[in-house]
């Protein structure tokens, strides 16, 4: 991760394997299986090459949002906060821990404020005739309206930071299909870095994304960064635009059948405030969000919204 100028942080490369609590290595397993399922449907589906350029995307995405701390991030490009930037495997936990807050110290005396990422993702259902947004969950259940017109859900995405940042989002359907939403979609463009306190929506207006027949896990994922990513960048061009073929003899996609849900940098959340949004058949209504917010001034983030497509 590059740091912005003025900014200081500090690595600490502490061996705390013993202080792992069994959550941790519960969670990493999940997240290990999310991956191989979906990377298994993406090949399936659309073959080796186009796997490869999303693993592409995702490894950018992991080099780069580095939290200080993490294993493999860039100490050529932060600056000790003490005498010594070498701790060795020996180092405690609890030295660990005070390095850590010292650099909070540290970023509160620049005044420094972290990341904040305020989420939205709305489901737009019809009740008794009307169309209403409601905010989705993690593990909701959304549903399309092939077979079922009255039925069927459509989709709106709403975001807000608090600083100027470089902001990334791609949506990743039940088949392992990448589909880049901001800043550059197929329908539209916008700029990085992204303007603070302005809350951008996808798609504008009462505009909604609608589902396709294809039914499984479906993942969304955040990327706020201090910095551009290019290596990302370039990866989200070379998936933009491409026409969806199914590899041959292949009638049917196979479906991503567990979430992968990348979640780093996260120090906090709370709820967002109320904002208005507008159905499709123009009625204004207040929805909620979400704020996730980044551990230290120092950190990006990555945040995964995941529902289930049926």
């Amino acid at each position: 991760m590059k740091v912005p100028a003025g900014r200081t942080t500090v690595i600490v490369a502490a061996s705390i394997g013993a202080a792992c609590s069994a959550v941790d290595v519960v969670r990493e397993v999940a997240l290990e299986t999310g991956r191989h399922l979906l990377e298994r449907s993406i090949t399936k589906n659309y073959g080796q090459s186009y796997k490869e350029t999303v693993d592409r995307m995702f490894e950018s995405v992991m080099v780069a949002t580095l939290t200080p701390g993490e294993d493999g991030a860039d100490s050529a490009e932060v600056e000790p906060l003490t005498g010594s930037d070498d701790f060795g495997t020996d180092a405690s936990v609890d030295d660990a821990a005070a390095l850590l807050d010292e650099l909070e110290a540290v970023e509160a005396a620049m005044d420094l404020a972290p990341i904040e990422l305020e989420v939205a993702v709305l489901r737009e259902a019809r009740v008794d005739g009307r169309f209403v947004p409601i905010e989705l969950s993690d593990g909701d259940t959304i549903r399309d309206g092939v077979g079922r017109a009255d039925d069927g859900d459509n989709i709106k995405i709403r975001f807000e930071v608090n600083q100027q940042c470089h902001v990334y989002a791609v949506w990743i359907d039940a088949t392992g299909w990448v589909t880049p939403i901001f800043p550059r979609s197929d329908a539209y463009s916008h700029v990085n870095p992204a303007t603070p306190d302005l809350t951008y929506t996808l798609p504008e207006g009462n505009q909604w994304f609608f589902l396709d027949e294809h039914r499984g896990i479906e993942n969304l994922y955040f990327i706020a960064s201090h910095e551009a990513i290019p290596n990302l960048e370039s990866a989200i061009g070379d998936l933009l635009g491409k026409e969806r073929t199914l590899q041959a003899g292949l009638d049917q996609p196979i479906p991503v059948e567990e979430p992968y849900a990348i979640m780093r940098g996260i120090g906090g959340t709370r709820e967002g405030r109320l904002s208005s949004v507008r159905t499709s058949d123009d009625r204004v209504h207040d929805v909620k969000s979400q704020v996730f917010i980044a551990e230290f001034a120092s950190s990006d983030l990555v945040v995964t919204r995941w529902f289930r497509h049926e």
